[in-house]
């Protein structure tokens, strides 16, 4: 696979949530280095653009995820959306265009539930 897309994946750069937006459910944290995504009214997610993929090119995605009190999930979007993609197990795609979209959040609706994020990869 070739150069890492995934900027300060690992959370542990000076500005680590730069580029992250979040939803109005949930609220965002770094916890020990990691992405924390907490349930404030709903289903907390936390979303993310990567762009400069070349179409037609095959990418792997990672995903870490530590359980929280919930544990997580991830989706992506290229053209094609991908939902509920494995969480620790790298997912190969087709890039449909030059700009793909991320998405992780908690899996359950528990108010206060939350999940870690770690080693988010693209490359």
């Amino acid at each position: 696979m070739g150069t890492e897309l995934a900027i300060c994946g690992d959370f542990e750069c000076a500005s680590p949530l730069t580029g992250w937006t979040v939803n109005s459910d949930g609220a965002i944290s770094i916890v020990d280095g990691k992405l924390k995504v907490l349930n404030v009214t709903n289903r907390g997610r936390a979303y993310k653009s990567y762009t400069g993929l070349e179409v037609g090119k095959t990418y792997r995605y990672y995903v870490g995820n530590t359980i929280g009190t919930l544990t997580g999930f991830t989706h992506l979007t290229s053209v094609t959306t991908y939902n509920n993609i494995p969480l620790n197990t790298p997912f190969d795609f087709v890039a449909g265009s030059d700009t793909v979209n991320i998405q992780v959040g908690v899996i359950l609706t528990n108010l206060g539930g939350y999940t870690y994020f770690d080693d988010i990869s693209l490359r």
